[in-house]
């Protein structure tokens, strides 16, 4: 009877592992989905900072759907200009301004988010920059317009505000640290990027009547008003009317280079800029063929500079948009490619590169704005083949779904806009990897290398392919894009991470009246159990199957599980030696986890008639090579088991009927 129940308790673990398996695998298979845009690692990247757009007006684009769309739910917002607008990593509005007024994200005025000291009708008049520390922490940079008249003091050059996110019931507003003044007077343009050491950041504004550009650090302590000082390339002078103060300024994504319009003098400008020191270098400048230069962009590869003369003095009204080869060095604007050139009197004005890696066109008229941006496409490709306005051989622009463009797009940190060529998702080993490129515009064919020879499918032809690398490690992931007959070839690392390790056990005995110790194992960012607790170990008073989730400080994770059975002892009654039953031994649950055992069996005199050491080793029911008479014998058992740290002694005893 007690072998049966004994059969029947290891059937019921069977099931009961089974289940957990199933369970596991369900589990198992989320790791690769529960993540998305995510790069080298499972762990969010988060980089959705500047994927909501407002210009114009009442314009906007959110990059956050797939494919972008036109945003319909500004109002009363006219930003003839340029706004700065802001998200926070996981993409939520969080405000916005146009130099002088503060909104928050439910279009509300901030309650002290007025008269900020920018002057919205200049090309740039703010810029918004993170505390790098403090994520409630936010400085807008304004600018005001240049005076009218040497003796004029009312005007308010370069300043920063504060505002504190955790105010206003979590909408934030603008501190006491307010209008700080930081430079006298400063042309029209101010943009920021991130410090080399990839914690605190740059802002650079350039005074006025001079070549100096400032570099202003923004760390954790805040904006230091000790500016990086460098003097080089054209001076920003002359009477208001000249213009010379209106024009962009951008960095490119790296913080390698940047770049500007001089409106009335005609030129574009070119600099390398140290993103450590904050130091400027080797100008290059254009001539001065560019009438009302005013907008500037890098391309995504950082082989082309694009810039916009809104429009020219030839009395054709006519706007150009200009590609310049970076890779010419010095002499990048010696052989421009005229991308296109309006004649009916609507500017090509800003350029702002977008997260899908498109390059979107601010188009205006002197009086109005138009229903629709222009695109560039393919910025990364050169000449004609950047597709202006061109998506499968159509002339397609970008709607904006009833509101207006007009001459400024949103100034963004550039910093926002170091994206890789394409994304991927679920990079831990044994997940399947999703792979998407960031600009998928005008694309006949495609090839993608996942340099990883060992697995069935090194290549695939979809647009958006998924791929199981083979083992943990680094890998060039190559994808050629081909269109009309030509190929464009980009590669990015991507690392496939380790899961991490993780041993339960399969099966872990307990006795009666104890506890026992689960161990997860060490150094995990995060540990979640069956029982809901989160620690590396957890006590376990009762049997039963429990379950851990175990993720790394790659965010990879792994999981196993462990049946926990109360330990038992089984001792039959009766055996008949040549029978079913015949030979008497002791059934326990696990004896690997016996210490020391000890059995001794006596006859109706006391006599020992049997003594073992081992558990599988039972009585034949023999004595001295004879058979030992039908009769009650008497056994005592002794064994060691670890109880609460310490070695415990357990003894009993009964009778076995031995049959003949």
């Amino acid at each position: 009877m007690k072998s049966l129940v004994l059969k029947n308790f290891q059937n019921s673990v069977q099931l009961i592992l089974v289940l957990v398996l199933l369970s596991l695998s369900a589990i198992s298979f989320s790791q690769g989905v529960l993540k998305a845009e995510i790069r080298n690692t499972n762990c969010p990247v988060a980089h959705y900072e500047a994927y909501t757009w407002y210009f114009g007006q009442n314009a906007g684009i959110d990059f956050l759907q797939d494919p972008r769309a036109a945003l319909t739910d500004m109002w009363g917002y006219n930003m003839p200009q340029c706004s700065a607008v802001l998200s926070d990593s996981t993409g939520k509005l969080l405000l916005y301004t146009d130099g002088k007024n503060v909104w928050d994200s439910r279009r509300l005025l901030m309650p002290n988010g007025t008269g900020l000291d920018g002057n919205p009708g200049l090309t740039q008049p703010a810029i918004i920059v993170p505390n790098p520390e403090d994520p409630d922490i936010y400085y807008i940079f304004t600018l005001d317009i240049i005076r009218f008249f040497p003796t004029d003091t009312t005007k308010k050059g370069l300043r920063y505000s504060e505002v504190d996110m955790s105010l206003n019931n979590g909408y934030g507003d603008v501190t006491e640290v307010k209008n700080v003044p930081l430079l006298p007077e400063v042309s029209s343009k101010i943009t920021a990027v991130k410090h080399q050491n990839g914690v605190d950041y740059w802002v650079v504004a350039h005074k006025w009547n001079s070549k100096e550009f400032c570099a202003f650090p923004v760390t954790s302590g805040g904006v230091n008003e000790n500016y990086v000082s460098s003097n080089l390339g054209a001076t920003h002078q002359g009477d208001i009317f000249e213009n010379n103060f209106i024009g962009n300024m951008k960095f490119s994504h790296d913080g390698s280079k940047l770049a500007l319009a001089i409106n009335g003098t005609g030129i574009f400008e070119i600099l390398n800029f140290n993103n450590a020191s904050g130091g400027f270098s080797n100008a290059v400048t254009s001539a001065a063929v560019y009438d009302n230069a005013y907008g500037v962009a890098f391309s995504p590869n950082m082989d082309y500079l694009y810039g916009t003369a809104a429009f020219t003095g030839s009395g054709t009204d006519t706007s150009e948009l200009w590609q310049f080869n970076i890779n010419a060095g010095s002499g990048i604007f010696n052989n421009p490619y005229l991308v296109a050139e309006d004649t009916t009197g609507i500017r090509f004005c800003a350029l702002q590169i977008g997260p899908d890696g498109e390059i979107y066109v601010a188009r205006a008229s002197n009086t109005v704005g138009l229903g629709s941006v222009s695109v560039i496409y393919n910025p990364n490709r050169p000449g004609a083949e950047c597709n202006f306005n061109l998506l499968s051989g159509a002339t397609t622009t970008f709607d904006l779904a009833g509101k207006n463009s007009s001459w400024g797009m949103p100034n963004f940190m550039q910093t926002y806009f170091d994206l890789p060529h394409f994304d991927v998702d679920s990079i831990c080993h044994y997940d399947m990897t999703y792979l998407k490129l960031r600009n998928e515009a005008n694309i006949t064919s495609i090839l993608w290398d996942f340099d990883d020879p060992a697995s069935s499918n090194n290549t695939s032809t979809d647009i958006r392919p998924v791929h199981e690398f083979s083992e943990a490690g680094v890998y060039n992931v190559t994808v050629t894009e081909t269109y009309n007959g030509a190929d464009y070839t980009y590669s990015e690392q991507v690392i496939v991470n380790e899961i991490p390790f993780v041993d339960l056990g399969d099966t872990v005995y307990m006795y009666q009246g104890s506890s026992i110790k689960l161990d997860a194992g060490p150094d995990m960012d995060y540990y979640w159990w069956s029982t809901q607790e989160t620690s590396q170990f957890i006590t376990i008073n009762e049997p039963g199957t429990y379950w851990v989730v175990v993720e790394n400080y790659k965010c990879c994770f792994n999981m196993d599980s462990v049946v926990v059975l109360l330990f038992d002892v089984l001792v039959p009654n009766a055996f008949r030696p040549g029978g079913v039953n015949d030979i008497f031994k002791v059934y326990v649950s696990a004896g690997t986890i016996l210490n020391k055992f000890e059995m001794y069996i006596y006859n109706r005199w006391g006599q020992l008639v049997f003594e073992s050491n081992d558990v599988e080793n039972g009585w034949d029911g023999t004595y001295k090579g004879q058979e030992a008479p039908g009769d009650v014998y008497v056994w005592l058992i002794n064994y060691y088991v670890e109880r609460d740290g310490s070695e415990e002694r357990v003894t009993f005893k009964g009778n076995v009927m031995l049959l003949r």
